[in-house]
């Protein structure tokens, strides 16, 4: 989880493996640790 506030809609991987396939889907939480319900998913595959 980021503690700090995410100022811009990205996100940028850099652990990935070659032939690997990825999902990702994002969630926000509220000053009370109230958690949003997780967005649709999306994936990407390493060449």
């Amino acid at each position: 989880m980021n503690s700090e506030l995410v100022k811009s809609p990205a996100y940028r991987d850099i652990a990935v493996a070659a032939g690997t396939a990825y999902i990702y889907s994002v969630s926000a939480v509220d000053v009370r640790g109230n958690e949003s319900a997780k967005s649709e998913e999306a994936s990407e595959r390493v060449p």
